[in-house]
């Protein structure tokens, strides 16, 4: 069974946009370090970092933490392509597997840590399949729809964090899109939820639910029923080949716009749970006198959808700019009291 761990990406995580374009996970290492690295003397590694290097508090690393650093480097040579790396990037959570491949290396000037100026970095690069935001059934992976106990199990302060057997186990279930249950009814789950409230991903279908009731929605307004659709000449025609085509598409919508309505900016949220329903994503074509065709449709909140009705998609959003620019010309002034 492969493992499960979590990487941070440097300081301030400043080389993940560079390990997610390029997919590849990194170490990044004192350039005066690596050589004892590479002659794998511990004590002159040791010796050297405390003499030359700063943690990222600006602080001398004490023996536990250069023993830490040490450690990476096995880690990193460590991992398998059964091996699961997962990343917190603030706003949804990746993971990816290594692959079959050289470990790559480079040289830069070290701009973003607190070692002498001028120091220069060794950079190591190892392949991946790729970084991904979603499961294995295609669902993205938001972090504000986890659960709150998500970011503790899957978060860490180190560069590399091995997660423990009941962790991993939870890690793996989430990333293949199978059920939760059996942590979430757990006691200590339920208090932590408590405190923390959230809009709960069970992955009992709750994207493909959302998903396919769109899809029927727009089958059922060109009279389709289901069927298997063909492009008909109606004023809401349906340009898909099937229910299964449209819901592709949706799901390149929601990678598209990120999970933000394309009207107002605002993230919209899917139907689980005590949610506002005004919030809740919907279908929407851009231009009402067209059908259900590629090209003009767009993924918005279910209250921006009501209220743009058969509007020009254009003068809508002019509508709604020209709302959040209204400042209330009589403050919060008393009512006035008549007799």
């Amino acid at each position: 069974m492969g493992r499960v761990f979590v990487k941070n990406f440097g300081d301030g995580n400043y080389m993940w946009p560079t390990a997610l374009e390029s997919g590849t996970i990194t170490l990044i290492t004192d350039a005066g370090a690596f050589q004892f690295v590479e002659s794998d003397d511990q004590d002159g590694y040791r010796d050297y970092i405390t003499k030359n290097v700063l943690t990222a508090h600006g602080k001398v690393p004490d023996k536990g933490t250069t023993t830490g650093w040490w450690n990476n480097h096995a880690k990193f040579q460590g991992l398998t392509p059964a091996d699961i790396i997962v990343h917190d990037d603030g706003t949804r959570l990746y993971w990816t597997r290594v692959k079959n491949g050289e470990t790559k290396q480079r040289s830069e000037v070290d701009e973003n840590r607190f070692a002498k100026p001028g120091a220069m970095l060794v950079v190591q690069e190892r392949p991946t399949i790729g970084w991904s935001d979603r499961d294995a059934m295609g669902r993205p992976l938001h972090i504000k729809e986890l659960h709150p106990r998500v970011r503790e199990i899957l978060r860490t302060q180190m560069t590399m964090a091995k997660a423990d057997d009941d962790n991993a186990d939870y890690a793996k279930a989430l990333i293949n899109g199978e059920d939760l249950s059996s942590w979430h009814d757990r006691e200590d789950w339920i208090e932590r939820l408590e405190k923390q409230p959230y809009d709960i991903v069970t992955h009992a279908g709750d994207w493909e639910k959302q998903k396919a009731d769109m899809a029927l929605n727009a089958l059922s307004e060109v009279g389709q029923s289901g069927r298997k659709a063909i492009h008909i000449k109606k004023t809401k025609d349906f340009g898909f080949d099937s229910q299964s085509d449209l819901m592709k598409y949706i799901d390149w919508l929601e990678r598209r716009q990120g999970g933000v309505c394309q009207l107002t900016g605002l993230k919209y949220q899917y139907t689980i749970g005590p949610k506002d329903r005004m919030m809740t994503v919907s279908l929407d074509r851009i231009d009402s006198s067209e059908g259900y065709i590629p090209g003009n449709l767009q993924l918005v909140c279910h209250f921006a959808n009501m209220w743009k009705g058969a509007r020009d998609n254009s003068r809508f959003i002019e509508l709604v700019g020209s709302i959040r620019d209204i400042t209330p010309k009589f403050g919060n002034a008393d009512e006035p009291t008549f007799i």
